[in-house]
Parts: C-alpha cells; sequence; structure tokens
C-alpha cells in the first residue's frame, strides 16, 4: 500500500513527545504529555487531510469528511515513530476510487457483495456503483419494482456502506426500451428512484451502454439524433434528483463509452448535458490495453463533463473461462489531471479479483508513486494473512494467470522449455504446480479465494495427469478432448502448448483470442 502522507514540509525539528497511537473509536491521538490537539472540518478538502506538527507539542489535523479523518489517523499511526515538526499533506489522487458490479454474468451473492465493501473500505477506495448486467431489475425488467427481499437487501448494503464510509450508487440501464416522448416512462423511472432514495441512496447512474441507440418513431420525430434524447432522459433523471434530494451525485454513461474521438453523439452530449453530469469512459477501447495520459485530455475536451475512468479489468465477461489476476499496468501517471475518478469493473470470481483491484487502489490513491510489481506481491501478501506456505503457493498460481488483453505475460524460460521440449524442465514445472494447487486446496487460510478458485485448480491437477501420461508415451486422443472447449482455462495453456508443439494437439490453445489493438493505425490516427 502506497503511502498515506504525499508531501512533507519540515526541517527536520524532532516533535517534542511522543505518539504513542491513536485510539480510532474515539478519533483521538495518544501523546505522553497533555497536548493541544485540533481537528478541524474543512469540505473543500474532501478525502484530503493535512496535519500541522509543532514544536510546542501542538497537533492541528485539517480534514474534509469522516473518511479523510480516518485517513489522517491511519497516517500518524503509521508514521508515529517518525513524525517531526513541521506540515503533512495527504489524500488520494482520484476523487472517487471503488468497484463497478458492470459485468455480464452471475451477479455477485450478497455475502460477497457485503466483503466488496468492506475491501473498498480496507484498501483506502469510497464508491461501490451496483450495475450488474444479468440482474434483470436492473436492465432488461427496469420499469419493475425490486421485489421486497431484494429492497431489504439494498437496505442492508446501504447500511453497511455507510457504516464503512462507502459511497452507494445505484445505476439504473433502461435504454434497450425506454421510450424518451412518453411521460409515464420517467413516470416509471423516477418511482423505481424513489424506492431508492427511500432506502438512504443519494448517488445514482444512469447506463445508456450496450443498447441499440438509433430512434424510432416519435422519439426519432422529436428528438432527431440518439444523443439529443440520452442529454434529455439524463437531464430529467438530474434534475428530478436535485428536487428530491439536498446533496446527491449523478453519473451517465453514454452508449459511445469507448474511443478517444468525437462524433455527432458526443458534440450532442456535450452541448446538452447539464453541467454537473459526470460521464463515464472505458478508454480507447472497451478493454484499453492502455490509457495514456493524452488520451484522458482529449475524452475530458471531447465530453466537456467531468469525467469517470470505468476500467474494464480485471473483468473477464468476454472470457469467462480465464483468469485476469496480474497487476494493473498502462495507464498513464496523470490520468488523475483528467478524471474525478475511476473504477475497477471486476472479474465474475470476486475473490479472486482482490490482488488487481488492490492493485488499482494503490494506482487511484497514488499513481505517480504507483509500482505495480511490488503493490502486486502486496496483495499477495495481504490475502495470505501470514501462512508464507498459502503465499508462496498463491503466488505461482497468480503468476500463473496473469495473462491478460492489457498486458501479455511473457514468460521466456517456460517458452524455451515448451519449444525445446525439455521434459525435465517442464516436469519440474507441473510438480510444483501440482505442489501449490494442492496447499491452496487444502488450506483454510482464505477460503472465498480457494473457492472461486476451485474449477482452475482442478484443471490444474487434470493437466498433471495427462502430462504423466504424455512422459509415459501412453497419451490418447480422447485424453485431450477437454482442452479446446474447457469451461476453466489456464492463463499459461502450457500443457496445450506443448502438446501442440508434439502435434498431439491440432486445437486452439485459447478458445477466445482478441487481437491487441496497439499497433491498431487506425485508433492511433484518430
Amino acid at each position: 500500500m502506497n503511502a498515506w502522507i504525499k508531501e512533507r514540509y519540515t526541517i527536520g525539528q524532532h516533535f517534542p513527545y511522543t505518539i504513542f497511537g491513536v485510539d480510532f473509536i474515539k478519533k483521538e491521538v495518544l501523546v505522553d504529555h497533555e497536548v493541544k490537539i485540533t481537528m478541524t472540518l474543512e469540505k473543500t478538502l474532501k478525502d484530503q487531510f493535512i496535519i500541522h506538527l509543532f514544536s510546542n507539542g501542538e497537533i492541528w489535523i485539517r480534514y474534509g469528511n469522516e473518511r479523510s479523518l480516518n485517513y489522517a489517523l491511519h497516517a500518524i499511526n503509521e508514521e508515529k515513530d517518525t513524525l517531526s515538526c513541521g506540515v503533512f499533506e495527504g489524500g488520494p489522487d482520484f476523487e472517487i476510487r471503488g468497484i463497478i458490479e458492470g459485468f455480464y454474468g452471475n451477479p455477485w451473492p450478497h455475502q460477497d457483495r457485503l466483503d466488496v465493501i468492506k475491501f473498498i473500505s480496507d484498501y483506502r477506495m469510497n464508491s461501490y456503483f451496483y450495475a450488474p448486467k444479468d440482474d434483470p431489475y436492473h436492465r432488461q425488467l427496469w420499469r419493475d419494482p425490486y421485489p421486497e427481499i431484494e429492497l431489504k437487501r439494498f437496505l442492508e448494503l446501504v447500511h453497511y456502506a455507510k457504516d464503512n464510509l462507502v459511497d452507494f450508487y445505484f445505476c439504473i440501464s433502461p435504454g434497450n426500451d425506454f421510450i424518451y416522448t412518453k411521460e409515464e416512462e420517467f413516470e416509471v423511472l423516477f418511482r423505481k428512484i424513489d424506492h431508492l432514495i427511500g432506502y438512504g441512496v443519494t448517488q445514482f447512474s444512469l447506463l445508456m451502454d450496450d443498447i441499440d441507440y438509433v430512434l424510432k418513431g416519435d422519439s426519432l420525430d422529436r428528438f432527431q439524433r440518439p444523443g439529443v434524447a440520452h442529454a434529455y432522459i439524463s437531464n430529467r433523471l438530474n434534475r428530478y434528483l436535485a428536487s428530491k434530494l439536498e446533496s446527491y451525485a449523478f453519473v451517465m454513461c453514454p452508449t459511445e463509452y469507448w474511443q478517444n474521438w468525437d462524433t455527432d453523439y458526443r458534440k450532442d452530449l456535450r452541448e446538452g448535458l447539464d453541467p454537473n453530469t459526470i460521464v463515464f469512459w472505458t478508454g480507447y477501447n472497451t478493454v484499453a490495453e492502455y490509457i495514456p495520459n493524452e488520451d484522458g485530455e482529449k475524452a475530458k475536451a471531447i465530453f466537456g463533463h467531468p469525467m469517470l475512468l470505468w476500467d474494464n479489468y480485471p473483468v473477464n465477461d468476454m472470457a469467462k473461462d480465464h483468469l485476469f489476476m496480474g497487476p494493473l499496468v498502462n495507464r498513464g501517471r496523470k490520468l488523475f489531471e483528467s478524471h474525478v475518478g475511476m473504477l475497477s469493473n471486476p472479474m465474475i470470481s470476486w475473490h479472486l479479483s482482490k490482488i488487481p483491484v488492490i492493485t488499482m487502489a494503490d494506482y487511484i490513491w497514488d499513481s505517480m508513486s504507483y509500482q505495480p510489481e511490488i503493490s502486486y506481491l502486496e496483495a499477495i501478501k495481504d490475502l495470505s494473512f501470514g501462512d508464507e506456505d498459502f503465499e508462496k503457493a498463491l503466488k505461482m498460481f497468480a503468476d500463473e494467470n496473469r495473462n491478460s488483453l492489457i498486458a501479455y505475460d511473457i514468460k521466456k524460460e517456460l517458452d524455451h522449455m515448451i519449444e525445446t521440449f525439455d521434459v525435465k524442465g517442464l516436469s519440474r514445472y507441473f510438480n510444483e504446480m501440482k505442489k501449490a494447487v494442492m496447499t491452496l486446496m487444502n488450506s483454510s487460510t482464505n477460503p472465498g479465494l480457494t473457492k472461486d478458485a476451485l474449477p482452475w485448480l482442478n484443471r490444474y491437477l487434470t493437466d498433471f495427469k495427462v502430462w504423466n501420461k504424455v512422459k509415459k508415451g501412453t497419451i490418447k486422443p480422447s485424453d485431450i478432448d477437454y482442452i479446446e472447449n474447457a469451461e476453466h482455462t489456464l492463463g499459461y495453456q502450457v500443457l496445450a502448448k506443448v502438446l501442440k508443439r508434439m502435434d498431439i494437439y491440432q486445437g486452439k490453445i485459447y478458445k477466445k483470442e482478441r487481437p491487441n489493438f496497439w499497433d491498431n493505425a487506425k485508433v492511433i490516427k484518430k
């Protein structure tokens, strides 16, 4: 985890007294002398904080909200042995930091969502966006009210988020069949929102992504272009929220949520959306291999509104058989200058998403100091809870599954063993992987992670058995029928590559292979 304090202004004079620590419940700094401690709320600081330590022993903490006060106290507690007199500034690069449950596939179970909220708080993020694509009441059945049991779960989530100082955003996606010219449609939309307002939700998002946005009938006659219609529904909802809530936040996801060039649709949004509307963007592509600082500035200018980066990493709904467990990479270090926030859209398997999401949390806190590999190793350590054997096994498992759409994980030594059919080296690899797999399967250190990983762990054991048949020369065609259409694919696919090298297997290494767009001239040119 990156340091709490970012800027230090001091001449090196020691603080005169000993700071023992912090009482986080009472919000007190524990000092060995009775000293004056002042805590001043300055709302303009938001999640930032400023600590003043004076030579007379006085401590002054300036904070923007309860969250930033906690950050300041953590900073003092972490550095209590080294703090000297001076001024210390800290806080995140991005204002909105968190997770969007925005994938296609089975939505997370309620207990996982509670864990997500606690995780967000623990890793210095502040926002959870509820937007599961396959929740029917969020998208296909958006007009229908949530059943009472679902509303009760929402109530628990909202309260738990509040207790953990996490902002809960309710997202709704009516764009598939919304009729923009019918006032009754808006009344239904507002009733749905009213239910959530009644449960204490004050942050909302209108999602118009992944729809056919071609206007038809009366909507076409009235609005002419989809951007005009989308600005209209967005403004109606934004102004309704303003009429109902003293304080609220509103985010809009356009249909053209990717690309780094201007369009008529974006021009209509730029000119038509209310100024306070925050706009989602995913980078130049839905899953962007890279998001340079330049693209962030382009997007901000094109949309003409505050930008929120919806980063589709490590989401795997486009390749559910894969895991993407490597650290966040290829993100400009100054994206915070063009965006008010950044969210991770994780994998369907929440507990396996934690390693990459922890690295993203480090990036959004302090992108200038972010070191992907260090963050990656610290994430593995965090999730191993002091169990060194589990940590070693988890690292092997995660290393094996680093290959993703944003970064190819090239293992030159392993590739050489495959190419030369180095039986000794490959046997060592398979034996070490089996040992790691068995450690994870038999451990109670992190049961959520082990449970989510189990299908891929079993796939490793199957590959191990087939490898032994390869060594013995007893391999049969029926032994490898499972590889091409397996429900769970290994990140590096060592066995499949070995079998292909031996001309035993003729199928695909990966079921889906999306080309990398680094060298796509059209993308760069535009």
